[in-house]
């Protein structure tokens, strides 16, 4: 007898068992790779939102679950970065950075966070071709976006262009008080109505109760448009939390002399020269004080005292010459009348170039003429801030390296005017 040891042949019940099997297998990988996409999707909404709600301990939480999940994740280094760009930690974010790149995420989406730090360590030139699109996209992360794009658009004076910025910066982020502390800035620079000033102020500090700078600056300006008890609560809040303010104590002596309170206000003022001794408000103010006793000779004194550190200062020239008029110097009354209305005139010029350069933000010209006047009235450190802005967009501008030249000339430093000079005659203007 003949056996057939030959494989049998499968029934066909048995191999629509093998397909069934095999479809089965394929729908459950198919489904666990998907679970897993719905994981990931999950944990980064749960990131963004903890992000968003400043619930950063939340967010690395989720983060670190995100890892345990796949550990060479891209999007998991991503949020990370976000994260720590959130916590303004810088070398930790470029890590995070790194890594994701190396992990396939997106490049363009890198180069937005890279950008927003650039800016930040104050490198803002590079990173306005990247971060310009962003914004104009709406691009995650909005609020640093907008924020990074605020600040070069307030280096190069493009007031009109920042404070677009800032409103996206205020509908991305609308319990931030840093955009309003930003619009002040621009504010400023327009001479704007003051309500709208104390109006922009209070919502900063009504976000952000702990901001010192803005306090004082809302304080000064009731104080200069006349709300005086608005103004002293405001001074008072802000020494409360820094004692040593001689600001502070400046700015309730001028309340406390409004108010008819003189020994107040010179106790205040005397506290202002024991912080510091050439304090222009104490001093002139001291001086008013003395006029109203008829004691023009102590007046006279304190305020040639103020005008060895403030030589540019009208108001001071002016009340100079009143005081010596007083005490019978008319010839050296005269000069410091003169005085006066030539600084008057010069600062009606710049100020005029200012505003000319809200319509023409890229004449560098007329920058150059405001750097010079800075710089030759007591502004230094000011006026060398706006050359730097100047030469990071015009690095051989003519005007701006003469100007920096004679500067530098006339302060000694040989080598640094003869670098400018050098630079001046290939300057394009």
């Amino acid at each position: 007898m003949n056996l057939d040891f030959s494989p049998m042949k499968p029934l066909k019940s048995q191999r629509w068992l093998y397909v069934v099997g095999a479809v089965a297998i394929a729908a459950g990988l198919v489904g666990f790779f998907a679970f897993q996409r719905h994981r990931a999707a999950t944990f980064a909404e749960t990131v963004s939102k903890a992000i968003s709600e400043h619930r950063f301990d939340d967010a690395r939480k989720a983060i670190q679950e995100l890892f345990q999940l796949k550990p060479r994740s891209a999007q998991a280094e991503y949020l990370l970065a976000l994260l720590e760009l959130k916590l303004d930690r810088p070398m930790e974010c470029l890590e995070a950075i790194k890594l994701a790149g190396e992990w396939g995420y997106s490049k363009g989406e890198l180069a937005i966070l890279a950008a927003i730090l650039g800016v930040r360590g104050g490198q803002l030139q590079n990173a306005e071709n990247v971060l310009r699109p962003a914004l104009e996209l709406n691009s995650e992360p909005r609020a640093e976006i907008a924020e990074a794009m605020t600040r070069i658009f307030l280096s190069s004076y493009r007031l009109k262009e920042a404070d677009l910025a800032i409103e996206r910066w205020i509908n991305a982020a609308p319990d931030d008080a840093r955009p309003y502390v930003y619009r002040d800035q621009i504010l400023q620079r327009l001479e704007s109505d003051p309500a709208e000033m104390i109006r922009n102020l209070r919502i900063a500090l009504e976000l952000d109760p702990t901001l010192d700078k803005p306090r004082l600056a809302l304080a000064e300006l009731l104080l200069s448009t006349h709300v005086n008890d608005e103004s002293e609560i405001e001074f008072e809040s802000y020494l409360s939390r820094n004692l040593d303010s001689a600001p502070a104590h400046a700015g309730l002596g001028q309340i406390a002399s409004l108010k008819g309170d003189l020994v107040k206000a010179v106790s205040e003022f005397e506290a202002v020269l024991k912080l510091d001794p050439n304090n222009l408000i104490a001093l002139q103010q001291l001086s008013l004080i003395d006029l109203r006793a008829n004691n023009a000779e102590s007046a006279c004194t304190r305020l040639k005292k103020a005008l060895e550190s403030f030589p540019f200062d009208v108001n001071l020239h002016y009340n100079y010459a009143t005081a010596l008029r007083l005490a019978g110097n008319k010839t050296q009354a005269d000069q410091e009348t003169a005085i006066t209305n030539k600084l008057r005139e010069e600062l009606d010029a710049v100020t005029e170039l200012r505003k000319e350069l809200l319509m023409h933000p890229d004449d560098y010209d007329r920058k150059a003429d405001v750097m010079k006047w800075l710089i030759e009235h007591g502004q230094e450190k000011e006026g060398l801030k706006w050359s730097e802005l100047i030469l990071k967009k015009k690095p051989n501008h003519g005007k701006t390296c003469e100007i920096l030249a004679q500067y530098y000339e006339r302060i000694g430093q040989s080598g640094l005017a003869n670098y400018y000079r050098t630079l001046a005659p290939t300057s394009a203007h």
